[in-house]
């Protein structure tokens, strides 16, 4: 499994600051989910500086069906900053012609939420070079951000009587947005969705968003390893998750041709705990469907069982990546908090 980089470890890699006047006294940021501005000296836009921010910023999405960055990345002219562009969510501001050569990190500098990444270097050539080195830190932080700001918006509007019941029957807690509506469910697993209807044109179309939860008993560190997951959410899907047509069900997607496209995997820290976390494509066996999917897989030590938390998406028509974020923030809110009537068999 390849390991993301812990929040530790960017915090340690760059260096950090905050500004001294309170946030609360300032207005909240500005500018969209997923999008990151940078602000440098008019000459350097379209440099090799500015082209390696891109680059750093606008790496692809891993298993998505279709090409997408994974922020979007706008450049402004430091000269031409207006209060509005300063007040943005995500902003990085290169400051040449210093002895440093780091990029630092502040919090509500301008705005509330705000995240300011500082590029520092003497000259163009030493910011490439440290922007190159600092590359994968730099996107870590700001989508960790992202996924913070989207778990706060998300808690606003819940629903309760299906976190409750979640809770009371399966032990475990989560985030469950209030049009979320229950699908399926039985002793070890849970299927809730929601399905928009979205406009393309004067075309409608659906854009669906479910969460499923299962779990099953521990019996040895093997049963977290990437086959072992893959293949329990394939017996758990196929039994659970029929599709629309007869003989339907979910399934995951492992290869295209010649193109593997097996669930990408990171072990990660959740909850002070182990956890894997996976990203990945399912498919509707005997059926045209299929989307991305997120999930988290921790183990419940004093039940003693797995639980896995999946947020999966089904929208051709339209972009996944912030969908796919609301599905990251919401398994990543997991909570796995045992009860007493909770027991594997």
């Amino acid at each position: 499994m390849k390991g993301l980089i812990p929040i530790l470890a960017v915090f340690l890699l760059l260096s950090c600051g905050s500004d001294k006047d309170s946030p609360s006294r300032k207005p909240g940021y500005a500018g969209k989910s997923g999008e990151v501005l940078i602000a440098m000296d008019r000459e350097l836009i379209g440099s090799d500086l500015e082209i390696a921010l891109n680059d750093a910023f606008s790496v692809p999405l891993p298993r998505n069906p279709q090409p997408e960055p994974r922020m979007d990345v706008r450049t402004v002219a430091t000269e031409d900053m207006k209060t509005y562009s300063k007040l943005h969510r995500n902003l990085v501001i290169v400051d040449l012609g210093k002895q440093s050569r780091k990029v630092a990190v502040s919090r509500d500098v301008w705005s509330r939420g705000q995240i300011v990444l500082r590029v520092l270097a003497p000259d163009i050539n030493t910011a490439v070079e440290v922007v190159k080195d600092k590359a994968e830190q730099m996107l870590a932080m700001v989508e960790q951000e992202e996924r913070l700001r989207t778990m706060v918006r998300l808690e606003r509007h819940t629903s309760k009587f299906l976190e409750d019941r979640v809770f009371n029957e399966h032990g475990v807690r989560f985030t469950i947005p209030e049009e979320y509506k229950l699908r399926g469910q039985n002793k070890h697993f849970v299927w809730l969705e929601v399905d928009r209807s979205k406009y393309k044109g004067a075309n409608e179309h659906h854009a669906v968003q479910g969460i499923l939860l299962y779990h099953y008993p521990f019996t040895n560190d093997s049963l977290l390893e990437q086959e072992q997951l893959t293949a329990r959410r394939d017996s758990t899907l196929r039994r659970n998750l029929p599709g629309p047509s007869n003989g339907s069900y979910m399934s995951t997607e492992y290869k295209f041709r010649d193109i593997d496209l097996s669930p990408i995997a990171w072990e990660i820290t959740h909850d002070g705990m182990y956890a894997v976390y996976q990203q990945g494509l399912w498919r509707m066996q005997n059926d045209f469907m299929g989307g991305p999917f997120v999930s988290l897989t921790q183990v419940d030590s004093i039940a003693g069982r797995v639980v896995t938390l999946e947020g999966f998406i089904y929208s051709p028509e339209f972009p996944k990546r912030e969908m796919l974020r609301e599905m990251d923030a919401i398994v990543h809110s997991l909570e796995v908090s045992p009860v007493a009537s909770i027991k594997p068999e």
